[in-house]
């Protein structure tokens, strides 16, 4: 955040008005005004006000001369936003006055009506009502007197000074709950079993880390600055079914934004293997018919530990089939041996759960 320093003297320039007007001050207060020149929208303004006083300045009592001099007081009255929300009255005391006397002359030794003044004080203001305002430019008004001397009574000659300073600050849209988007896996999305799914989530603004899940367990992302995205390792081995990715972002303001994407996996139906090899072939009624077939994924046929498929008769579930290797090439298929009906036209169909399975026609005689 940027921060600036304003420094005024307005006291100087109201001191040699007064000087103008018949009172001899020489005296001043000067003072700065350091703080951000812009401001989040829902924070407090927080100004460091460090007031400088230097030079000679009048004073006096209404009555008599007073045993104990007060030290000379700079007091803030307000500070403000333009608009009336605000702070104050804060008094500074924290300066070095010296007394003058007369030297020679028939008042030598004597106490003058004058001091001089030196040293600094500072004080910090805080806006809290600014935590109200909309972004937009506003003014800090910060009104002050500048109080040399006290019982100071009208018509006599003695400084007191008032001033105000002006110190313009920003207030900057605050922070908002962090918008999270799952690039990848794309929500309803659907893969062949051995795709390489990615995970890649982008956050609208900067945040420390995205929390992910995946089916429940802690899923590891990592910020690639090359694309501003938050990427996870791919993976080809997700068993066929539902799956749900989560993702969780939090920025430094303590707002959270998360995303939900569901897909899934699936195998298909490969092909029928011997002995049915095309539609509608004839068979024997009564007699056992070996249906065997495959179920592939991205790289081929799977076995039973990626899919469990059913082997149906017409609408009748006739069982799981059982995963086995083929002897000359090594890759896995299934089998289910059943019993053929009547004669007559049936189909037979491989399914299952989250398998895009096959039917073909065959004839019983």
């Amino acid at each position: 955040m940027q921060k600036k320093s304003l420094v005024m003297a307005t006291c100087v320039a109201l001191a040699l008005v007064l000087a103008l007007a018949g009172v001899a001050a020489a005296g001043s207060f000067t003072w700065s005004v350091n703080g951000p020149s812009e401001v989040q929208q829902g924070k407090s303004i927080d100004l460091t006000l460090t007031v400088t006083a230097s030079g000679t300045f009048n004073w006096k009592p209404s009555t008599g001369w007073p045993i104990g001099f007060p030290n000379p007081a700079f007091t803030v009255n307000s500070a403000y936003i333009i608009n009336g929300l605000g702070s104050g009255p804060v008094t500074l005391t924290s300066f070095t006055r010296t007394p003058r006397y007369f030297t020679g002359g028939p008042n030598d030794g004597q106490r003058k009506d004058q001091d001089d003044v030196s040293g600094s004080a500072t004080t910090n203001l805080t806006l809290t009502a600014a935590t109200d305002l909309i972004p937009g430019p506003y003014t800090v008004v910060i009104v002050a007197s500048c109080l040399p001397g006290m019982d100071i009574s009208p018509g006599i000659a003695g400084d007191q000074i008032t001033g105000s300073v002006s110190y313009p600050v920003t207030v900057t849209p605050g922070a908002t709950q962090p918008v999270v988007t799952i690039n990848s896996p794309e929500n309803g999305s659907d893969y062949l079993y051995g795709t390489a799914i990615t995970f890649s989530v982008s956050v609208d603004q900067p945040v420390d880390a995205v929390l992910a899940t995946l089916d429940g367990a802690s899923f590891t992302l990592d910020f690639d600055s090359e694309t501003g995205n938050w990427i996870g390792p791919s993976l080809t081995t997700l068993a066929p079914g539902s799956h749900i990715f989560k993702a969780l972002a939090t920025n430094s303001a303590g707002l959270s934004g998360d995303a939900t994407s569901s897909f899934k996996v699936h195998v298909n139906f490969g092909q029928w293997l011997p002995p049915i090899f095309g539609s509608n072939k004839q068979m024997k009624a009564g007699s056992t018919l070996p249906v065997k077939f495959t179920i592939v994924g991205v790289n081929g046929p799977v076995d039973d530990s990626v899919a469990k498929p059913h082997v149906f008769l017409g609408i009748k579930d006739m069982g799981q089939a059982t995963s086995l290797l083929d002897t000359t090439t090594g890759l896995p298929y299934f089998q289910l041996n059943i019993k053929l009906p009547a004669a007559g036209s049936y189909q037979v169909g491989v399914q299952g759960d989250n398998i895009v399975g096959a039917s073909m026609g065959i004839i019983t005689k």
